[in-house]
């Protein structure tokens, strides 16, 4: 790096006063009490800033460089980290050994990578069948169990079950239960780019069910957004919905009874959910001194945890204190199961192929554009292309 470049990535940041950025479906406005309380403590300035796609303003900002504009403490799952280590976005950590102590492996393990530690994990999440009591006495063991519940609830002009269809995470459990996989992983546990199973055939039949659940009615045709899967659950009209703890908070607000239950099992085998690690990750600006000491000793102590999780559900924490405080709690044990049934979101830098490209092929099936083998087959060649082209580059982007 030049030095011009070094000055240039200082002025980004404001020295001196941290600003963490954090998806909007989670515990943001906790998070902000957390950082005025390190404001009276120590009279450094925390600024939270929350967006609703914060993935894409973060790599947008991390591209771009502006000052102000980048954050001292990024909070996002582990499925990207791979992309952000390469683009040199993030910097590697050294927590205390109370930290680590108190953190279960498994959650360090997201954020392990070329033997370094990369995030400081805050929770352990994986998508969940949320169900209203009131509708649904007893949840579906089965998604085919789906469409006979909906035929029982949609003369009250409520749907059985809804979810962002669009969306890689939440639809790939479906793809998952018959086999379908993102990258085949080497005996080393890295993962081959180039072998994609987004179109086995069991990910192929995952997608068809997608489709026959809006033929059936239980999806509106074209799909459903996440705002319109909650906006229907909050009001009654839906009785189930495939989310994840974050969504607890408006359910509660609304005024809906509901519990947590392992998602339903497809063509008899059990569906896996993406298993993420939620971590807060460091850039490398001039304030990592300081982010440090918030997270280590104010974020991740019980009292900072506890005050983001009452604002929205972590979900099951990765701290070893914050669980056993947590444990009594039926959903939090639900969605310990959810995590045990899923399979750890991959890492490597190709997710953002993963990602991009199911996306699309996701659209054009909730679309009717393609048939689901048409668009996966397509997703799968473009994702090999890519890898391959990558490889060839020597893994420069």
């Amino acid at each position: 790096m030049s030095l011009g470049a070094g000055v240039a990535n200082v002025r980004a940041w404001n020295k001196g006063r941290l600003e963490v950025w954090i998806n909007a479906d989670k515990g943001y406005a906790g998070l902000q009490k957390v950082g005025e309380e390190y404001t009276r403590k120590t009279g450094v300035r925390v600024e939270v800033r929350h967006f609703d796609n914060a993935v894409d303003r973060f790599e947008a900002a991390m591209k771009a460089r502006q000052v102000g504009e980048i954050p001292d403490i990024w909070i996002w799952p582990h499925d990207r980290l791979g992309d952000w280590v390469r683009q040199g976005w993030v910097v590697p950590l050294k927590p205390s050994e109370p930290v680590r102590a108190d953190i279960v492996q498994v959650a360090w393990d997201g954020f392990m990578m070329g033997g370094k530690t990369w995030g400081y994990p805050l929770s352990v999440e994986a998508v969940a069948l949320v169900y209203n009591t009131e509708l649904v006495p007893v949840p579906p063991k089965s998604f085919e169990d789906v469409l006979a519940l909906h035929d029982k609830l949609k003369a009250r002009n409520i749907r059985a079950l809804g979810w962002e269809t669009g969306s890689p995470y939440f639809t790939w459990p479906l793809m998952a239960a018959g086999g379908g996989y993102v990258f085949q992983r080497r005996i080393d546990g890295t993962y081959n780019p180039q072998d994609t199973g987004i179109n086995h055939p069991g990910a192929v039949r995952g997608a068809e069910y997608v489709v026959k659940l809006m033929s059936a009615g239980v999806i509106p045709q074209g799909g459903l957004s996440y705002q319109d899967a909650e906006a229907d659950m909050q009001d009654g009209r839906q009785a189930m919905w495939i989310t994840g703890p974050w969504a607890w908070e408006g359910l509660k607000q609304a005024g809906i009874d509901f519990s947590v239950a392992p998602l339903p099992s497809l063509a008899g085998k059990p569906a896996r959910p993406f298993v993420g690690v939620l971590g807060a990750m460091l850039t490398a600006g001039p304030n990592q001194a300081i982010a440090t000491d918030f997270i280590e000793n104010h974020l991740l102590q019980p009292g900072g945890l506890g005050q983001i999780n009452a604002a929205k559900p972590i979900g099951v924490p990765a701290s070893k204190r914050m669980f056993w405080k947590l444990y009594s709690d039926p959903r939090i044990r639900t969605s310990m199961d959810a995590i045990y049934a899923g399979r750890a979101m991959p890492s490597n830098s190709e997710m953002t192929l993963f990602w991009q490209h199911l996306s699309t092929a996701l659209r054009d099936i909730n679309t009717g554009i393609r048939s689901p083998k048409d668009a996966l087959d397509a997703a799968a060649s473009q994702i090999r292309g890519a890898a391959t082209a990558k490889a060839a580059a020597g893994g420069k982007s």
